[in-house]
């Protein structure tokens, strides 16, 4: 048994419901509407700050990379200001004194810089020891100033004894005269 109701009755009797269903359809539809533009909003804003974090990190990485690429280029910009003979005689001191390896001579010719020449100090070196202490002389030298290098080693035998005398010539440099750069050497 189904009872048929009458269109107009259904409506007089509910006549509010239309409107309310109306007015929340409208409510829903704003709340979605801005909810939905405010999760835009947020991701356009995240992806602004992930673009800014990443120029940021591009640009300082540049940066690096290029004053590494001016540091690799040009050596000189990694050397001492002067010649600076002290501290490498020293070091070859207490090294030699260490190792237990005789120092006999030390003889310095210098040559100054000059713009189109960096300039520099030969040491003519004279030692006597066993060949395994007088080469970790030499390594710990080289190993803790990076712009002293070794141009010449030889050695020869010390009649009835196990020691040999050695004579080195190692060059100590410096950076062109009048040449000034900011950062990146060590004075």
């Amino acid at each position: 048994m189904t009872t048929d109701i009458p269109a107009a009755r259904l409506v007089l009797r509910h006549s509010w419901s239309a409107p309310a269903l109306l007015t929340a359809g409208a409510l829903l539809t704003t709340a979605v509407s801005v909810w939905w533009w405010s999760q835009a909003r947020q991701e356009k804003l995240d992806l602004v700050d992930e673009l800014g974090r990443a120029k940021a990190v591009a640009l300082r990485a540049s940066r690096t990379t290029a004053e590494a690429s001016i540091l690799s280029t040009d050596f000189a910009r990694r050397l001492p200001s002067a010649v600076q003979v002290d501290p490498v005689v020293s070091e070859l001191q207490r090294a030699a004194a260490a190792a237990g390896v005789l120092l006999r001579e030390v003889q310095f010719h210098p040559q100054a810089a000059t713009p189109e020449r960096l300039g520099q100090t030969e040491m003519t070196i004279s030692l006597e020891g066993r060949y395994p202490k007088v080469k970790q002389v030499v390594g710990e030298l080289l190993a803790r100033y990076s712009h002293v290098t070794l141009l010449r080693f030889s050695a020869s035998r010390v009649e009835a004894a196990d020691d040999a005398e050695f004579s080195l010539t190692l060059t100590i440099w410096a950076r062109p005269a009048l040449v000034s750069f900011s950062g990146g050497g060590r004075d």
